[in-house]
């Protein structure tokens, strides 16, 4: 009888369908920034040879099982949701003037306009965005949630400083450019991204706790016990020599 409760707990039902990806893609990320010092020395090592430097990092994505794409995955497969919603919010008659909340969100197939006003803001329409005619809080929280998960979400160490402020620039730029476009998009759009993004922030959460209890319970199994007795031929040290010695 709601359909903005419909758009929830379709939410909910996508994110369990690709829990396992998510949980994989999870667990590769993590594991590659243990391997951030392997990385470090392959770059440091074949500097100016970039084509073997790529394969050695192939080769050793390969060995730890890691596949980049896991991470952006539930992303693109989430993508023909997003392309039907906004088609669907756009289309169906029955879901124009739908609300959502008694005060907030009255029209799932426009923007969610908690404060409007009746002429565009500075009198002109923005790229990317149109005539700013209300105060959308739906886009806000959605970049708002874009920047924690992104924060929070595990990466392989940058090549450099450099490379790393690169990553954050870009980091930024995604979460500005999401702001723009979906600041006059269907509010329904909206709350599905948003609501989806939040509830992958909770998953990320509990997948990195959990990770981090097995590496915990894997780190208290693994003793390293010393036996008693002699060494080997290998391992037992020498006696210094007398510096009065003679070699014949």
């Amino acid at each position: 009888g709601n359909y903005g409760v419909a758009i929830i707990l379709l939410v909910v039902l996508v994110r369990i369908a690709l829990h396992p990806l998510t949980r994989k893609g999870q667990v590769s990320m993590s594991r590659m920034q243990k391997l951030a010092p392997e990385m470090a020395k392959i770059r440091e090592k074949y500097a100016d040879d970039k084509a073997k430097m790529n394969e050695e990092m192939m080769k050793l994505y390969k060995a730890q099982g890691f596949t980049p794409l896991l991470g952006c995955l539930p992303m693109l497969l989430q993508m023909p949701i997003w392309i039907a919603l906004w088609t669907g919010l756009r289309a169906a008659v029955e879901l124009r003037h739908a609300p959502f909340l008694p005060v907030w969100i009255t029209n799932l197939a426009g923007p969610d306009a908690l404060i409007s006003w009746d002429k565009p803001l500075f009198g002109m329409s923005f790229p990317m965005v149109g005539p700013i005619v209300s105060f959308n809080l739906l886009p806000i929280l959605l970049a708002i949630g874009m920047a924690l998960q992104q924060k929070f979400t595990p990466s392989a160490q940058a090549a450099d400083p450099k490379q790393a402020k690169s990553q954050k620039q870009m980091m930024y730029f995604m979460t500005g450019f999401f702001l723009l476009i979906f600041y006059n998009a269907p509010s329904g759009l909206t709350l599905y991204i948003m609501t989806s993004t939040f509830a992958g922030l909770v998953e990320q959460y509990v997948i990195r706790k959990h990770i981090q209890e097995k590496e915990a319970a894997q780190a208290a199994t693994e003793t390293t016990v010393k036996m008693p007795g002699k060494y080997f031929r290998g391992q037992k040290p020498k006696k210094p020599q007398s510096p009065f010695r003679v070699k014949w």
